[in-house]
């Protein structure tokens, strides 16, 4: 069936010349492959939630990147004291 599956009443499923009415097939095809909604009774997302999303996104890049700066730091210190020991032997 591929892609039209999920679209239920699409043209696929109207095969009877009967239920086809006297529609033309343009409007047939506009009326049918719109996707019925899954969930209606979902709330809109809002202005103030998608806010309040992006903050903690960005407080968590922040963290994240903090983390990672505190890292290398301790790598590029690592990374000096065998370059260091290297060049005694």
């Amino acid at each position: 069936m591929g892609l039209l599956a999920d679209y239920p009443g699409t043209y696929s499923e109207l095969s009877d010349d009967s239920s086809l009415g006297d529609q033309t097939p343009d409007l047939l095809a506009e009326q049918t492959l719109k996707p019925k909604p899954k969930y209606t009774d979902s709330a809109p997302v809002t202005t103030g939630v998608l806010k309040k999303l992006l903050a903690e996104l960005h407080s968590t890049i922040q963290s994240d990147v903090a983390n990672l700066r505190s890292d290398v730091q301790e790598l590029t210190g690592k990374l000096g004291t065998l370059e260091n020991t290297s060049h005694v032997h």
